[in-house]
Formats: C-alpha cells, structure tokens, sequence
C-alpha cells in the first residue's frame, strides 16, 4: 500500500495478477454496478488503485484519519489512479456513498465486525456484530456484490482473486433480509 503514491499506472499493473475478473469486465462493459467486497485480509488499496487504473471508477468508505496530515497522504495514495475516497465521520454514511455510486462509480465495501453495534453473526465461527451497510445498499437497490481479496504470491506480485457474484436472498422481510444476507457475506 505504502508504494502506491510511488508507482506508475504501468509499473502497478506489472505487479498485480488479477485473477478471475472476466465477470467484473463484463458486468462494467454492460453498465451494471458493482459493490466489491473485501476484509482488512490483504490490501483493499490495491484492488481500489487497480481497478481504478483499468477504467473502472471505484470509490470506498472510509473513517476519516484524526491526524490530518496522515489523513491528506494516505487519501492522495488511495485516489491517485483515480478512485473516490468518500469519508465519514458518523455512523450513518449511506446517503454520502449513495451519491457517489450513482454518479458512476462501484463501491469497495470493507467488512468489518464491531463489539458494539452491527448485526449479530458469526465470522470464523465466532459470534460477533458486523455492520449491514454493504445487505442494506443491496436492498435499496440491486447491486452486484463480487467478494475480492489480494495477497502475495510466492515471486511478491500481488495477486488479487475475484469469487463469483453473490446473490442477495430476499424473503420480505427488510430485517430478516438484513440478518441473513449480513451473515451471508460474512461466510464468503
């Protein structure tokens, strides 16, 4: 990640192997939007600087950095090919992200688990609450939600793995939809 605001678009793409993304070309060649989601496994930062690079407008959410100077650097790193840092300060950035992802963009959807607040789900078998931002912004509107991740090959490339679309699960109900999708794309 540190390297980003030091590589050029080229010498990124000779680092990175993006495996498996024939389906988020064609679904970006068809207008279709996509949310990617992604853990703090790896580096969301490549996959948001890449995929901006290949011409796909990307944004992500982010906590706003208290230091503002580290702010300022890792933000610059984060749009330099390109990409859409949208900050929050509150608990409720939806409208915020909304805009952008209707501007043209795909969201990168960092999941998370909290002690405190989420929905209440399991992660690697261990309960705990996970924001429902990523099920609640598939409710509201029908994105298509491809799970990425990167890491390191053995030669130090990075290899970014895109997984087949999930399909979100509805049943009626707004809060069950929630729960369970929530859960859903903690398992990916």
């Amino acid at each position: 990640f540190l390297i980003l605001n030091q590589i050029s678009k080229n010498k990124l793409s000779k680092r990175i192997i993006f495996n498996s993304k024939s389906t988020i070309e064609e679904c970006v060649r068809e207008g279709k939007q996509i949310l990617f989601l992604t853990a703090h496994l790896g580096s969301f930062e490549t996959v948001l600087a890449y995929g901006s690079s290949l011409g796909w407008k990307t944004c992500v959410l982010v906590k706003k950095i208290k230091d503002t100077v580290i702010d300022d650097i890792i933000t610059d790193q984060r749009e330099k090919f390109g990409a859409k840092v949208v900050k929050v300060e509150d608990k409720y950035p939806v409208n915020e992200l909304l805009k952008v992802i209707n501007s043209g963009y795909h969201g990168i959807i960092v999941f998370d688990q909290y002690e405190n607040h989420g929905i209440s789900s399991s992660f690697f078998g261990v309960e705990t609450k996970t924001s429902r931002l990523l099920a609640y912004l598939v409710h509201l509107k029908d994105f298509i939600v491809i799970p990425v991740f990167s890491h390191r090959s053995k030669k130090g490339e990075i290899v970014i793995e895109a997984n087949s679309p999930i399909q979100y699960k509805k049943s009626g109900s707004k809060k069950e939809d929630l729960h369970f999708n929530t859960q859903l794309f903690n398992d990916c």
